[in-house]
């Protein structure tokens, strides 16, 4: 869909529902599109692949992707899921409707499992690969071919690796995890959200059920103290503003 097809597209009545909505669908516009049935998933796919209405400054401030994003997830509308993925992959991860999409995409289940496959194996950069990598690790389903692609987030990028093989919650993961954490060194200069890449491998070996080595707690300490004199120090300096 190129641009928003000419104004005959925003003049259409679900676009029109949708726009006017602004940042609130009501419920009761939305269980009036969803009564509707299926024949409107055409339509919602159209408005949520649309860049156009998503931008801040759009007819209704960028929400109606949002908001038909959230009636597709009602209408489990599985057949959406490779569009879906697709305007996924080009979401910052800080969109509110990236977030919106990974939960309507899990919240498919096990349907979602080979088109989620295919996209990852088409992803272009590391951004796109930990966005599909969130939806495969929170669908709840094993498959052998996921566990490797968590692991490749891993090396990636810690914090998404490690957040994402605690959602898939497969305890093979954990010697991995471990030596991610092994190779880790407390950064004491970057202030209160540094060592982000500890916290969430510790985290995420303890919610697999394993335990952290005498090395690997003694980090965890280090951060925890670090943070601790970072948020001393700006109580103070507020309290002096």
């Amino acid at each position: 869909m190129q641009g928003i097809a000419g104004e005959a597209k925003l003049n259409g009545e679900l676009v029109a529902e949708l726009v006017s909505s602004g940042e609130r669908l009501t419920e009761s516009v939305r269980a009036a599109i969803i009564r509707r049935g299926r024949t409107v998933i055409p339509e919602l796919v159209e408005i949520l692949d649309n860049e156009d209405l998503g931008q801040g400054d759009a007819p209704g401030r960028g929400y109606a992707p949002i908001h038909a994003t959230a009636i597709l997830k009602d209408l489990k509308a599985v057949e959406a899921a490779e569009t879906m993925l697709r305007v996924l992959c080009r979401c910052d991860v800080m969109d509110i409707l990236h977030g919106t999409l990974v939960d309507a995409l899990t919240s498919f289940g096990p349907p979602i499992v080979e088109p989620t496959l295919r996209a990852y194996a088409v992803a272009e950069n590391e951004d796109q690969r930990a966005a599909i990598g969130s939806v495969l690790s929170r669908i709840h389903v094993r498959d052998s071919r996921i566990l490797p692609i968590l692991l490749q987030i891993l090396e990636e990028n810690v914090e998404n690796g490690a957040c994402d093989l605690a959602y898939y919650g497969d305890p093979s993961a954990l010697p991995h995890l471990s030596s991610a954490l092994d190779a880790c060194k407390v950064d004491r200069q970057g202030g209160l959200f540094a060592n982000q890449n500890i916290i969430e491998l510790a985290a995420a070996i303890k919610d697999l059920g394993g335990r952290l080595t005498k090395y690997q707690a003694k980090l965890l300490r280090d951060v925890d103290r670090d943070q601790n004199k970072v948020r001393k120090l700006l109580l103070r300096t507020l309290r002096n503003v």
